[in-house]
């Protein structure tokens, strides 16, 4: 449903997203064009007038700005259309969050994955951070690139985004969830994801599943044994996410050893995918000059 159309309207935005063809949205959005305060007044109503249709998945690539469609709701669109129309400013659009309900807060959060990352884009991340409320959370850092192009931006510290990553991670997401965020890997990251899964092994709880992923990408002591000691877990996602790691490592240090790892992994793997990820792996080009 989105594309990189202009609609009819005149309305600034980067993401275009087709008209909605309904009487009630088209007065709607005239009406917020005129008066911004309004949007106070359509938005309680939009997933009942709109509906919460997911779109068509497919992913969205425009300007930098990257999410995937099948995200989003039709009420999604039509709040995304009328915030783009009214032209309001954060302040106001911070507010709109604070005094939503579950969905009209939703809505908000979703409406920051299609736009240039503003002021109010890093006070809805705190507000995700603090909340519980997974909805939310997902909705402004799951299924598009907003935490990377944040960090990107420099409005949020680095350590802030890091903490960020760390929640999903206790909320069991899947790490490509979060797009492009590999591209702000750092030792601190590994530590603070390391010292996530030592926590949860000292109580007998399961490691998050992308651990292995993301401790190659900037590792540190201790990390190559963890990545090896995946490779062996009983869970199939966990030792692809392992299999990733070690090919992360094995790019990053040509390391003949590393290759051997995965020989015998090979020798030891059922599932057949994860033999031929493996395989791959081993055929990695050996130790440089």
């Amino acid at each position: 449903m989105a594309d990189r159309t202009p609609s009819s309207s005149s309305d600034a935005s980067v993401v275009r997203f087709p008209d909605i063809d309904d009487a009630w949205f088209v007065e709607a959005r005239q009406v917020v064009r005129v008066d911004a305060q309004r949007l106070a007044v359509y938005f309680p109503a939009l997933a009942r007038r709109c509906g919460r249709a997911a779109l068509e998945p497919g992913r969205v690539q425009v300007d930098g700005i990257a999410f995937e469609r099948a995200a989003w709701r039709r009420c999604d669109v039509a709040g995304h259309l009328l915030i783009e129309a009214s032209g309001v400013e954060d302040a106001a659009l911070i507010e709109l969050f604070q005094h939503g309900d579950l969905e009209e807060r939703t809505i908000v959060m979703r409406h920051h994955a299609a736009v240039p990352i503003r002021p109010s884009t890093i006070a809805l991340l705190a507000e995700a951070q603090r909340s519980n409320t997974n909805a939310w959370f997902e909705a402004l850092v799951c299924d598009n690139n907003v935490l990377a192009r944040a960090l990107d931006s420099g409005l949020l510290p680095a350590d802030e985004g890091y903490k960020i990553l760390l929640k999903g991670a206790f909320m069991d997401l899947a790490l490509d969830r979060f797009f492009g965020i590999e591209a702000h890997a750092s030792p601190e990251l590994t530590r603070l994801v390391t010292g996530l899964a030592t926590e949860r092994e000292a109580a007998g709880r399961a490691v998050w599943v992308d651990t292995c992923r993301v401790v190659a990408w900037a590792p540190m002591t201790g990390s190559r044994e963890r990545v090896l000691r995946g490779l062996d877990d009983a869970r199939l996602p966990y030792r692809a996410a392992a299999i990733d790691g070690l090919a992360s490592l094995i790019e990053r240090e040509h390391d003949a050893a590393l290759v051997g790892a995965a020989a015998s992994a090979l020798a030891r793997e059922t599932d057949a995918q994860l033999r031929a990820r493996l395989e791959a792996v081993t055929k990695t080009p050996g130790p440089r000059d």
